[in-house]
C-alpha cells in the first residue's frame, strides 16, 4: 500500500505512519458507513418478511425465502 502511495503522492517516509493511520481510519469509517446504510439485522426469514425494503414486494421476498436462496440471489437479504 505504501508503495503505491508514493508511486501517486510526494510524500516522504517521515509521514508514513501518519498517512497509513489516516488511511487506516477512512477506511473503518467507509465501512462503517457501509454496514449502516447495507445491514439488516434480523436473523429469521419470518423476520425479514415482515421488514422488507420498500423497493421489494412481499410477493418477491416470499420467494426468495421459500426456495431458500436469502445469500447472492439479488433478493435483498444479504448481510
Amino acid at each position: 500500500m505504501w508503495k503505491h502511495i508514493q508511486d501517486h503522492a510526494v510524500v516522504n517516509d517521515e509521514r508514513k505512519k501518519w498517512v497509513l493511520q489516516s488511511l487506516g481510519k477512512k477506511y473503518r469509517d467507509y465501512k462503517k458507513d457501509h454496514k449502516d446504510k447495507y445491514y439488516f439485522p434480523w436473523n429469521t426469514d419470518e423476520e425479514r418478511l415482515q421488514h422488507l425494503p420498500r423497493r421489494f414486494s412481499r410477493r418477491l421476498g416470499l420467494a426468495c425465502a421459500i426456495l431458500g436462496q436469502s445469500k447472492g440471489s439479488g433478493c435483498g437479504f444479504e448481510k
